[in-house]
């Protein structure tokens, strides 16, 4: 055999390397998330740029405030010495403050329509992102557009209630000293805003990665989203944590420029996509825990290597078996399934056939059909015998009978 090529090895891969195999599956969650951002990260890349570009109006609308702010600073000197250089005025303070305030007010409420359109592309991330945890085939583009075109509308509507929730939590920041002169009141505010911030955007995390697994309408989304915010929350806070690491790594290290800047490069190429990967793996850990049970063909530790109890091969059982008999019916839903090159055959006619060969097919013919009948017969007994431990093992009889 040839030595295999450089170009070929980066293509397709080692020929050398042993035949893959299910036990091979990561075990846990965390080595599902290693393994997966490890043969995956050509896929994350690609979707963390795509959602980069619905990032783009939010970037826009921070970087346009903070310059219309810094212009306001310049034109009125609230920190001068006035009267050298400029007209004297005794509101100057209070005028250089109602007009931040004005600036502000309007940036956090131009980035809820920002926000919205980010969640487009989040939609469209989000499904991407649920495909790879699962170890499904992605071509991102194509998958990206499915997304957006799926779940779209739920993604924005979801989207403007955190944007509101953020614009909430920021007034209590910049708004307050308005209405309020009291630092205690206004400190006991910010904290509730800022609680109240943190535990929607946990909220919007749940809502995000149910909506592209399951079914639900709007309202069930926000009821489940909420209930499993409340039933997890520390563990959510460090989940969540975990996965805003780079964005905290990029702001922690700003006097350190080397490694604000480490920080600010795996936002741009990987962060983003690497946090709905967090996400995505924690919250299907919590689905397949609390919820898959109960969910009709929902299937639990997909992408994982997990050692089945008893109940999980006959439910697997009986799922090939449901499958096989509506794709090819009955008779061919039999695990002993008979080959095409097994079994009773038909003699082919000649061109010149007679009346004796055609006598002869039809007996060939009449062999077949009973080898059909029994497969048939025994794929309804193993049916049959399926569904009988099947119920047993759901409805075990625990009550002695009376005497």
């Amino acid at each position: 055999m040839a030595n295999q090529g450089l170009f070929s090895r980066l293509i397709i891969g080692d020929e050398n390397l042993p035949d893959f195999t299910p036990s091979q599956l990561p075990k846990t969650r965390w080595a599902l998330w290693w393994d997966t951002f490890k043969t995956r990260l050509g896929a994350l890349c690609k979707v963390n740029l795509l959602l980069l570009l619905f990032l783009i109006p939010v970037i826009a609308v921070l970087l346009f405030s903070y310059f219309q702010e810094t212009a306001f600073g310049m034109a009125i000197p609230a920190n001068s010495n006035f009267g050298i250089g400029y007209y004297p005025r005794d509101d100057i303070n209070a005028l250089y403050t109602s007009m931040k305030l004005n600036v502000t007010l309007t940036q956090y409420l131009f980035l809820v329509p920002c926000f919205m359109i980010f969640g487009i592309g989040l939609a469209g991330a989000t499904y991407v992102v649920r495909r790879i945890a699962w170890g499904e085939g992605v071509h991102v583009a194509a998958n990206f557009g499915h997304g957006i075109k799926e779940n779209w509308k739920y993604f924005v509507g979801a989207s403007a209630l955190l944007a509101l929730s953020f614009f909430g939590m920021m007034f209590c920041f910049f708004g307050l000293n308005s209405f309020s002169s009291s630092v205690v009141l206004i400190t006991i505010i910010q904290v509730v805003g800022v609680i109240q911030f943190v535990f929607v955007l946990i909220m919007f995390m749940y809502f995000c990665t149910q909506c592209v697994t399951y079914q639900l309408k709007f309202f069930d989304l926000i009821k489940n989203s909420f209930l499993f915010a409340i039933a997890l929350f520390p563990q959510n806070l460090f989940f969540m944590a975990l996965a805003i690491f780079p964005i905290i790594f990029a702001f922690a290290f700003t006097d350190l420029i080397w490694l604000s800047v480490i920080g600010w490069i795996l936002i741009i190429f990987v962060g983003l996509a690497n946090m709905l990967l967090v996400w995505t793996i924690f919250n299907h850990y919590v689905y397949d825990k609390y919820i898959n049970d109960s969910v009709e063909g929902a299937v639990k530790n997909r992408n994982m290597a997990t050692k089945k109890t008893k109940d999980d091969e006959i439910a697997d059982k009986l799922r090939y078996i449901r499958t096989r008999n509506t794709v090819y019916g009955a008779a061919y839903s039999a695990r002993m399934l008979s080959s095409i090159d097994k079994g009773h055959t038909f003699t082919p006619l000649s061109s010149t056939f007679n009346r004796s060969d055609l006598v002869k097919l039809s007996e060939e013919k009449k062999v077949m059909q009973e080898e059909m009948d029994k497969e048939r017969a025994t794929a309804e007994e193993q049916i049959a015998l399926a569904y009988e431990e099947w119920e047993k093992m759901q409805n075990p009889k625990n009550k002695r009978k009376k005497k």
